[in-house]
């Protein structure tokens, strides 16, 4: 079972230039277990720079350890994620107990600007469906994908989302953005690239899904 980490890591939005993670025609395979890693798109970065980060989720305030929002970690601490009845999902787990959490997207917004809201990572079967990883990217890159094709994610310092996370005041989230909706000023915008992770046997029912081999 993947035990959560959290990472305290001062995030504030500043200006770089994101160093790319992906890589043109990569070793593919597949797997039931991936790690989500972050690809910075563009010239905007967070600062720390959230390149090559993994998606984990983060406890939000209240004690609720089944009300998660989506975050991003250093590389290495990352959830491994998995994917069944089209929604995709990872294992929480503690002293003697696990559970299955899902993410969940709910788009919103003005027809140009998206909501100020968190992904949430949730209790239960009742995930958003069809957030899938796509085979390839154009670079054959698989990446995480959820709605329209121009649709997309992007990650923000966590005030900046309405997300309470009391483990790390400087946590980064993320948000979904939906077609035709601008990434919100302060935030970075990114994709996700799925890379094969160990199967531990876990998640029987898992079905596979495309990966980069990792170097």
């Amino acid at each position: 079972m993947f035990n959560l980490a959290l990472t305290s890591t001062l995030l504030l939005p500043a200006l770089a230039l994101a160093a790319p993670t992906t890589s043109t025609n990569p070793t593919l395979s597949t797997s039931k277990s991936i790690k989500l890693v972050a690809n910075v798109l563009g010239s905007f970065d967070l600062s720390p720079s959230v390149n090559s980060y993994e998606l984990n989720p983060f406890e939000l305030a209240g004690g609720d350890m089944c009300n998660n929002a989506l975050g991003l970690s250093p590389s290495g601490y990352g959830a491994l994620w998995r994917s069944e009845d089209g929604t995709l999902y990872t294992i929480q787990s503690g002293n003697g107990w696990a559970q299955k959490i899902t993410l969940n997207i709910q788009p919103g917004g003005s027809a140009t600007v998206p909501a100020a809201r968190a992904i949430g990572v949730q209790c239960g079967a009742g995930g958003t469906e069809g957030v899938t990883v796509i085979p390839e990217n154009g670079n054959g890159n698989p990446l995480l994908e959820y709605g329209r094709d121009t649709s997309g994610w992007m990650a923000c310092p966590s005030d900046m989302l309405n997300a309470n996370v009391p483990a790390d005041e400087g946590a980064v989230v993320v948000g979904y953005r939906d077609a035709g909706q601008r990434i919100l000023s302060g935030c970075a915008e990114v994709e996700f690239v799925a890379y094969c992770a160990e199967d531990d046997g876990s998640a029987p029912g898992a079905m596979e899904l495309p990966c980069v081999v990792s170097a």
